[in-house]
């Protein structure tokens, strides 16, 4: 539910991040098949890779990747871009001498794809997510992979749905889906419109939004304190629901009457009034009460 990643805030650089994509490739053999067939349309060659960070090139520059290819001469670069107003540099609108051998990896937006070498090819880090969510052996089976997934998704998000959530929605009605769809999403943005600047036993609320692949949902503050998180949550199996955790920034660590403690939060399912004739309204009663002695508790 927090949305963050163990790498959030540590790789804001393009040094760092290329170190990281580096690492990652040399770490796991099939995330650097997928990668090198991502990026040169290739599959890994029987020789493998080396893969090297900031490799020094003398004259014609330093290219934030070099990969090697074991047993040969040939060698390919990439050209990490964190930020769409990033421009190239000299060495790079060159190729490096190699141009035809070059990859420049950027956010979707990036305002000098005009500006590459000719021969040289545009890879999106949104595609990249993309296609590692397809992949459900690799992301099952390297916390690492996942980990840095879950930093594409935040850092330059996209939606890309698997094959079972495609089975799922060409199984179903479209008409039901799309309405269901629709109804859930306007039900948790009233709730945020009705919470925000709510006043509670003296206390003025604001609201924090979060939205990532598993959640879709709102924290309800106090203040700079967290004190409920209200919304969708996939891997709690909430269609509409409340949650805390007991930690840092939350203002309640203590069990609150309605919660169960599940996924390391203390978690209230509301799905019981999505049957009501008016959702957002029982919702938002129960929202308010849970609050009231949540404050009165602190």
């Amino acid at each position: 539910m927090s949305g963050k990643s163990i790498f959030s805030k540590a790789i804001r650089d393009e040094n760092a991040h290329s170190q990281l994509f580096c690492n990652l490739m040399s770490h796991s053999k099939p995330f650097r098949a997928l990668a090198f067939k991502f990026l040169f349309g290739n599959r890994l060659p029987k020789n493998d890779l080396t893969v090297h960070s900031q490799f020094n090139l003398g004259d014609e520059g330093r290219p934030d990747i070099k990969i090697s290819i074991n047993g040969s001469r040939d060698c390919r670069f990439v050209e990490v871009k964190l930020d769409k107003n990033c421009p190239p540099t000299r060495y790079q609108r060159l190729g490096y001498g190699v141009p035809t051998a070059l990859v420049f990896l950027v956010p979707r937006g990036w305002k000098y794809r005009d500006e590459i070498p000719a021969g040289s090819a545009l890879r999106l880090w949104s595609d990249l997510a993309g296609e590692l969510e397809l992949d459900q052996d690799l992301l099952a089976g390297d916390i690492f992979v996942r980990e840095y997934l879950l930093l594409l998704n935040l850092t330059f998000p996209s939606i890309r749905f698997n094959r079972a959530e495609i089975k799922i929605m060409t199984d179903t009605s479209k008409e039901q889906l799309i309405t269901v769809a629709r109804k859930l999403h306007r039900i948790v943005d009233a709730l945020a419109v009705h919470f925000a600047g709510l006043e509670v036993k003296g206390h003025k609320l604001g609201i924090e939004w979060g939205d990532t692949d598993s959640e879709y949902g709102f924290t309800i503050k106090v203040g700079k304190g967290y004190l409920l998180w209200v919304g969708m949550w996939s891997q709690a199996k909430l269609l509409l629901g409340a949650a805390y955790q007991d930690g840092p920034g939350w203002m309640v660590s203590r069990p609150t009457e309605g919660f169960s403690q599940s996924c390391d939060h203390y978690i209230m399912n509301l799905g019981n009034f999505l049957d009501s004739p008016n959702v957002v309204d029982e919702s938002s009663r129960r929202l308010e009460a849970t609050l009231k002695k949540m404050l009165a508790s602190r």
